[in-house]
């Protein structure tokens, strides 16, 4: 215990996340966020992390920074608005491509 742990949220006007970041011993973690106008509302568009090792009394780790990128479409299925694809990229790793498609909306009763 006693090793602090912080993190920060900021928001724009309408109270989505611009960016946040959150140390904890031995590392950074930074994560950047677009929304676009959604139906209604606001959708995720893009989210960017990016770990950074902390460095440790004089010198600092040798474990590089990661980068990585996650990027979302989505499409409308019976009024609400579903995630329809997801890329996600890594710094110098393969591109991850994600579609999901035949998405359905189950309704179901509240029992009284």
């Amino acid at each position: 215990m006693g090793d602090a742990i912080t993190a920060s949220l900021d928001l724009d006007y309408s109270y989505a996340i611009l960016h946040s970041t959150s140390r904890i011993p031995g590392e950074t973690l930074r994560f950047d966020t677009t929304f676009v106008p959604g139906s209604p509302g606001l959708e995720l568009n893009h989210v960017r992390t990016v770990t950074t090792p902390a460095e440790s009394g004089s010198a600092s780790t040798s474990k590089p920074p990661s980068d990585t990128s996650f990027d979302f479409t989505y499409q409308t299925v019976v009024g609400f608005s579903l995630p329809s694809s997801l890329a996600v990229q890594s710094r110098g790793g393969a591109l991850w491509q994600i579609t999901l498609s035949k998405c359905s909306v189950r309704r179901s009763e509240t029992p009284q």
